[in-house]
């Protein structure tokens, strides 16, 4: 068993064959692999009622909503047991903090508890009165609550459902804004407020207008900002979106500013605190402090590592890595001494040979890899393999870069495309150029429509060291 939740916890498994094949070896036995499986899966649940809250990395909002899980779990059980007054005790007690910190649906399994217990068991009218009448209010939040959870749900994966968004989608995501700002000014839970802005937010992400979604992002901070039980996940995740939409238009000073306020709000080498630098890395590279992008980098990566559970982000991160060590290529990344390792590790070749890791996202994601993958064998000199990676880039293109919203990914393409047709001649591409160059430039970055992370370096620079790495000879 110990073997099985080492290799698991390591990441050593990725499915049960080859947890199967590790235990067990050539005798593959697969009912003894699911009792065990079964065994160890029942004893880390079990494990689950002993997390030490008091540790550094949980928050006082998380260590109050655990201690009041428990709770409510410990009072279940001691009413199912008899032990009636010391569970009242403790539903008081819990329903303190759970009101606090805005817990509704927990602070409503409590209420309803208290009521029938001060209503019909211990007759007590100043109570029950008391308790009836938050559970009534609290009724009201839940139900606010869980429209909200459904019109979110339904606009996901109704926006998740198409590349670009319907008219129907759009139709969805107004009629949905217009229902929850009925409820504002009656409901202020966090958990309200976090859902309902989201979708006020996403309401102008699917139509692409940043200038509301930034000011969406603004009114729900204040709001969050201004009450008594601050939820730093609430801040964090307006302040990180705000930040997004900061970077695509170019207003870089107040980028920064969310950033910094960002990362006081989340654990250090935690998933959110990583995603937050990866934002400032995409600031940097965005304003050409490639050295500072590098810097970044190389502090997190040597400090903190990566997680195998943060898959995703690992793979973003290795597509930064690819992009930094293309800049020192071209001498605009200095490593110091403490930072040649992290260049040593990075293998060149491998990244060429690898298939994108987002072969199934609708959102284009394979764009920066295909990209830096042509400008390393450009870098090189091998014009041979540009051919055969321009031909997969052609393809890529043809399948996927239809839409609006890749408009200037698909512009950058086609004008790599035109390095082996121009025989790599720096004049030949440069006049060849010149019409997708302009359709480029007449959609800046600032009003594309298109996902934050796919540009992760303006094509507008790329493009210049591109040219820079071309000559006046025609190559075949």
């Amino acid at each position: 068993m110990e073997k099985l939740y080492n290799g698991i916890s390591e990441g050593k498994y990725s499915n049960d064959e080859e947890a199967m094949t590790d235990l067990y070896e050539k005798k593959l036995n697969k009912d003894s692999y699911k009792k065990l499986k079964y065994r160890l899966q029942n004893r880390l649940i079990n494990t689950v009622f002993f997390i030490d809250v008091n540790k550094p990395n949980f928050n006082e909002g998380q260590r109050a909503y655990y201690t009041s899980q428990k709770s409510v779990a410990a009072i279940d059980i001691l009413l199912g047991r008899g032990a009636r007054k010391t569970a009242i005790e403790l539903a008081e007690k819990t329903l303190r903090q759970t009101l606090k910190y805005e817990y509704t649906e927990l602070s409503l399994n409590l209420l309803k508890k208290l009521s029938r217990h001060y209503g019909i068991l211990e007759e007590n009218k100043k109570k029950f009165n008391h308790y009836r009448t938050l559970t009534q209010r609290y009724l009201e939040i839940f139900n606010a609550e869980t429209i909200a959870e459904q019109l979110y749900t339904n606009l996901r994966f109704q926006s998740k459902k198409y590349s670009t968004a319907s008219d129907d989608v759009v139709k969805e995501a107004i009629e949905s804004t217009n229902q929850l700002k009925e409820y504002l000014n009656k409901v202020d839970s966090n958990r309200f407020l976090m859902i309902a802005y989201l979708i006020f937010s996403n309401r102008y992400e699917i139509v692409h207008d940043y200038m509301n979604i930034l000011r969406v992002c603004n009114e729900a901070l204040a709001k969050f900002k201004k009450k008594e039980s601050k939820s730093p996940i609430s801040i964090f995740t307006f302040s990180s979106k705000k930040t997004d939409f900061l970077i695509q238009l170019k207003r870089y000073n107040e980028a920064e500013i969310e950033i910094l306020s960002s990362l006081k709000l989340v654990p250090e080498g935690k998933i959110n605190w990583l995603i937050t630098n990866e934002k400032y890395m995409r600031m940097c590279i965005h304003t050409k402090d490639y050295q500072k992008a590098f810097n970044i980098f190389t502090k997190i990566s040597s400090d903190y590592g990566f997680q195998p559970a943060y898959k995703n982000t690992i793979e973003t991160w290795k597509v930064y890595e690819a992009y930094l060590n293309f800049f020192i290529l071209n001498g605009k990344i200095t490593p110091v001494e403490n930072q040649l390792q992290t260049e040593k590790f990075f293998r060149i070749n491998k990244f060429l040979n690898d298939v994108p890791t987002y072969s199934s996202d609708k959102r284009g994601f394979n764009i920066p890899i295909l990209i830096i993958q042509v400008l390393f064998l450009l870098q090189q000199k091998k014009y041979d393999r540009i051919i055969d990676k321009v031909e997969a880039l052609n393809t890529y293109c043809y399948r996927h870069l239809k839409k609006d919203d890749t408009f200037r990914s698909n512009c950058f393409i086609k004008m790599l495309l035109l390095l082996p047709k121009c025989n790599f001649h720096r004049i030949a591409v440069e006049r060849k150029s010149k019409i997708l160059l302009a359709k480029l430039q007449s959609v800046p970055l600032e009003i594309a429509r298109q996902s934050t992370e796919i540009e992760i370096v303006p094509y507008e620079d790329l493009w210049e060291i591109v040219k820079h790495m071309l000559d006046a000879k025609f190559h075949k």
